[in-house]
Parts: C-alpha cells; sequence; structure tokens
C-alpha cells in the first residue's frame, strides 16, 4: 500500500470505530441491493410515519422518489466545474446551465468554490432533483495531515454519508 494511503487509512482506523452487530439480520443492519432490470435496486427502510430511508443502486442522474427528488449530493472536486466519475456524470446530465451555476460561486481562494469539508448549492436544471449539493473530500497525501481535513466535524455527535470518492480518489 502506498504510504500516503496507509497513513490515511491509520488515521480513519483510529478516528472511527466501526462496530459489526453478531446478527446483522436482527439488528436490520445487512443491505442486500438485487439488480432490478433497469440496473437499479433500492431498498426502503421506514424511520418513522413521515419518513424513510431508501437506500438505491443505479444512475444517481436519474434517481427520485415519487416523482421528484429535492437534491442530490455530488462528490465534486474544489474548482466545482466538474470532473470525472459522479461529478462529471451529474454535470452532463445537468446541462451547460449547471456548469454556469458552479462558476457564479465566489471562490474562497484562487480556483476554490468549495473547501474540503463544506458545501455549497446549486440548482438541479435537467436533473430530476431541484437541487445539487457539492461537497468536497478529503484527499490524503504522504505530506497532508489528515487531521485537519476533518477538524469541522470534531464538533459534530454524529456524521452520515454515502460512499464519497470510495475508489476514484485514493481509497480502493
Amino acid at each position: 500500500m502506498p504510504s500516503h494511503l496507509s497513513k490515511a487509512s491509520k488515521f480513519l482506523s483510529s478516528a472511527f470505530t466501526l462496530r459489526l452487530a453478531p446478527n446483522p439480520a436482527k439488528y436490520r443492519c445487512s443491505v442486500k441491493l438485487s439488480t432490478m432490470s433497469n440496473g437499479g435496486g433500492a431498498v426502503r427502510f421506514p424511520l418513522s410515519a413521515s419518513s424513510t430511508l431508501v437506500i438505491q443502486k443505479g444512475d444517481i442522474t436519474k434517481w427520485f422518489i415519487d416523482g421528484s427528488t429535492d437534491a442530490i449530493v455530488n462528490p465534486a472536486n474544489e474548482r466545482m466545474l466538474g470532473g470525472g466519475g459522479a461529478d462529471g456524470a451529474i454535470h452532463r446530465a445537468a446541462g451547460p446551465d449547471l456548469l454556469q451555476a458552479c462558476y457564479s460561486v465566489p471562490e474562497v481562494r484562487p480556483g476554490v468554490r468549495c473547501p474540503t469539508g463544506e458545501a455549497r448549492i446549486t440548482p438541479g436544471f435537467k436533473l430530476p432533483a431541484s437541487h445539487v449539493i457539492h461537497t468536497v473530500g478529503p484527499i490524503y497525501r504522504s505530506d497532508s495531515n489528515p487531521e485537519v481535513y476533518l477538524s469541522a466535524a470534531y464538533r459534530l455527535l454524529s456524521v452520515s454519508c454515502c460512499c464519497f470518492f470510495g475508489s476514484l480518489i485514493c481509497y480502493s
């Protein structure tokens, strides 16, 4: 394993504890998504009378619940001008207006519209989602101090997210 990945892995394992339930089925923490004919799959977990957690497999640019989606989360880069993976797919599906909206987000420093660990919101344009929440995950380098990248989360009670930057950027 390259040294920068080893350092990131060591930090993440020391910062977070993953607890696996002894009987996943009993605690409903095991999720298996079957592939549907359209390439997607979904599992629904009712949380209350008015909210349901949906874990869906498929193309995020086509995803919606009951005919609409308020927002999708885009694993962006700090420039917010599109890129590869889901970021590029979201920009292509939303059309050129999304790029224009991203250009209109003020830079906080040269070339940076959304610093690592923060988020910005734009309209969804041609997407089924009315909004796109752009967020930037950390990229660990051998000369970096990983604690700095997660410092904004230290005072939070809980943090939940999808598998951002899984294999595209530095992790596999």
